[in-house]
């Protein structure tokens, strides 16, 4: 049994296509852009106003592109929705936005995230993080597994766990673009292994690596199925637009996207939390708290 959600639950914005970084594994630079103008401030004000004063979406994602490369877009719309997170690569200081939870881009220790995302991205993440108030905002990592990362697990969590500023790890898996043989994705039959792995990392570190238990359970080879594809929740229950825009189907990756290869955590912990258990859970922690 799972508790349903609204149609209108998520929604996701291309706030730039562009970006400081050009990562081997960002599904962002597979796809065709418009040539055209993106959209204003402005422009996207509007937009945004008229859709939450129609058929209202409950959460939104701020993406890319690099998001905080128009910050005044974020800063201003982000008004219109109950929950904002904005995904970010972490190589610009982030805003002091309290009410939004930031996911900062990190893909293992130094010398592995470099790989990916270039040389000198780590050391201006952990720059960053030495700010203060960052103390204050509400902070996730969030590693996309692939071939190249895949064996630093455990080390990355321990560099990580005592920084103060980190409220836990979120993990997903690289998704490929349909059709391709990609070498940065992992197998089935290997990300099942490492899904029991992580597993195992929870049961140690607890809520520091973010979703409930049976996120990892949902995304074992047998039981993928029940998230992805059709039954995907951000397919039924959201909607992606672009930078100029448009929307983008079937989710935020674009029509390149391999949705039966998905390793996309937002599908299974979402349908993870939907689980009455689960959210029994988190109302007695809030209670707690």
């Amino acid at each position: 049994m799972v508790v349903p959600l609204p149609k209108r639950t998520f929604c996701s914005i291309d706030v730039t296509a562009k970006c400081n970084l050009r990562c081997h594994h960002c599904y962002h630079f597979s796809q065709e852009h418009s040539k055209a103008p993106e959209l204003t401030v402005d422009e996207w004000l509007v937009r945004i106003h008229k859709m939450q004063n129609s058929k209202p979406y409950f959460s939104c994602t701020w993406v890319g592109g690099e998001p905080l490369l128009k910050p005044e877009l974020v800063e201003r719309g982000r008004r219109q929705f109950r929950s904002n997170r904005v995904v970010t690569n972490g190589t610009i200081e982030l805003p002091d936005w309290t009410d939004v939870e930031f996911h900062v881009s990190v893909d293992g220790t130094e010398h592995l995230h470099d790989s990916i995302r270039g040389e000198g991205c780590y050391a201006k993440i952990k720059k960053n993080f030495e700010n203060e108030r960052y103390k204050d905002l509400n902070i996730a990592l969030a590693c996309c597994l692939n071939k190249k990362n895949v064996h630093c697990i455990a080390e990355f969590i321990r560099e990580w766990h005592d920084v103060p500023a980190v409220r836990h790890i979120l993990f997903d898996f690289y998704t490929p673009v349909r059709g391709a043989d990609d070498p940065l994705w992992i197998s089935f039959r290997e990300r099942d292994n490492v899904l029991r792995t992580l597993k195992i990392l929870k049961k140690r570190y607890g809520d520091f690596i973010g979703g409930p238990p049976a996120t990892f359970d949902l995304m074992l080879s047998k039981n993928a199925h029940q998230s992805v594809g059709k039954n995907c929740v951000f397919v039924k229950n959201g909607a992606a637009f672009d930078a100029w825009g448009n929307r983008k189907k079937p989710c935020v990756m674009g029509q390149n996207a391999d949705c039966e290869r998905c390793g996309c955590i937002v599908p299974f912990s979402v349908r993870a939390w939907k689980k009455p258990s689960n959210l029994l859970r988190e109302i007695i922690r809030g209670g707690r708290k």
